[in-house]
């Protein structure tokens, strides 16, 4: 490519079409029998819940672009234009959630720069799957290896000409961070078996299992007895013959062996691999559904979403701004609006928008912007308290 047709514009920095943008797959068998990869651990309910409720709640929220002045920030008008549509295939929304996706699953994004504006910018972005990208080090460079053969150099603010800018989850080795899945596989595969286990008992196995007893001297040939096995399992096994009355003749009788199902700590079991599954996300259990125990995570509903936000999600939303704020102008920077999560009942939020005009540090629109009330003229003054407005004459 030219350089006047970068200048211009007019052609793709990078072809979109090098890279599969569809789900990677990687496989591992596990202790309990069962392979864990990225389609099977999101086939396990609270893994699917967990990676859906934190992307779904980040990716929805707002997001601000904001340039330093001083010590304070100010509000940038005009946005990159991949803030709005990061490529022609994704939106902003669609965009988050795919990168959220590849962390919580992987430990890494990987975000390709496929084209720039006039001035040098990216303008168009693809989250590539981290199963075709392998990080290594050349002297004392990190560069990225895909699969289609292409080797990418990193994108960061002080070496704007990169082409792949990596968002990394916690790492062992600073060049790639460490999957969730494969740090609990073990954990996800006991999940998946006690699944499959449980799918198993409703669907094949007999209830009331047990031993046929004939009486003593009654020799049936094998003929009558793979009868007797084929009938016995069409009349009672399955659920829609759960707990039917078993009927015997001929002096049969039957002897049941199999342990019950809560004996067996089946249930508990069960239980044990949502907490466990919660705790590998920090995700309070009560907001996959795992409602039987009293939560730590506070009394009350903005108690529980201030931990949430504080423990859960913040984390990820700091790597996302830290990373794509590179993308942007030096002095510019991205935040995630978090307030939304954080509001309490009316009559709280109403008192606290007290407390901040009448000491203030808010106006009467600001606070109106928080209820999404459109500004009304005369209410951008800040209130200044009477016993504020003049310093105190000191006595002798």
């Amino acid at each position: 490519m030219s350089f006047l047709s970068w200048l211009r514009g007019d052609e793709r920095a990078i072809d979109a079409s090098d890279f599969n943008i569809g789900d990677p797959m990687f496989t591992s068998t596990t202790d309990s029998g069962t392979t864990v990869d990225q389609h099977t651990a999101l086939t396990l309910v609270p893994v699917y819940a967990c990676v859906t409720l934190i992307s779904d709640t980040i990716s929805s929220l707002p997001v601000d672009l904001f340039r330093r002045q001083g010590d304070a920030r100010v509000a940038v008008p005009r946005t990159p234009t991949w803030l709005e549509g990061p490529n022609p295939e994704m939106s902003w929304r669609e965009f988050v959630d795919r990168a959220l996706h590849s962390l919580l699953l992987y430990g890494n994004a990987f975000v390709v720069i496929t084209a720039r504006d006039n001035l040098g910018f990216p303008a168009e972005l693809y989250v590539v799957p981290p199963d075709e990208v392998t990080v290594r080090r050349d002297g004392n460079r990190k560069v990225f290896s895909h699969s289609s053969g292409r080797v990418f150099t990193p994108y960061t603010a002080s070496r704007p000409d990169g082409e792949m800018l990596q968002v990394m989850g916690h790492s062992a080795d600073g060049l790639a961070g460490m999957s969730p899945i494969d740090q609990a596989r073990q954990a996800i595969g006991l999940g998946l078996a006690q699944e499959k286990f449980g799918a198993k008992f409703f669907g094949q196995g007999t209830q009331a299992s047990g031993v046929v007893e004939m009486p003593q001297g009654s020799v049936p040939t094998q003929d009558q007895l793979a009868q007797m096995g084929m009938e016995f399992r069409r009349k009672y096994s399955g659920v829609e013959n759960a707990w039917k009355p078993i009927v015997l003749g001929n002096g049969a009788t039957w002897k049941p062996i199999t342990i019950p199902n809560d004996q067996a700590q089946f249930l508990e079991s069960r239980r044990f691999s949502v907490a466990e599954i919660a705790r590998l996300y920090r995700v309070p259990p009560h907001l996959i559904g795992d409602v039987e125990r009293s939560t730590s995570w506070g009394s009350g509903i903005e108690e529980q979403n201030i931990g949430f936000v504080t423990y859960t999600l913040n984390p990820w939303i700091t790597r996302l701004e830290d990373k794509l704020s590179q993308l942007t102008p030096r002095g510019q920077f991205l935040k995630w609006n978090v307030n939304g999560l954080l509001r309490g009942d009316v009559a709280a939020r109403y008192q606290s928008y007290q407390v901040g005009i009448t000491n203030g540090f808010i106006s009467r629109n600001e606070a109106r912007a928080h209820e999404d009330l459109a500004p009304v003229d005369g209410l951008d003054d800040f209130l200044i308290p009477v016993n504020t407005s003049q310093p105190m004459e000191q006595t002798a």
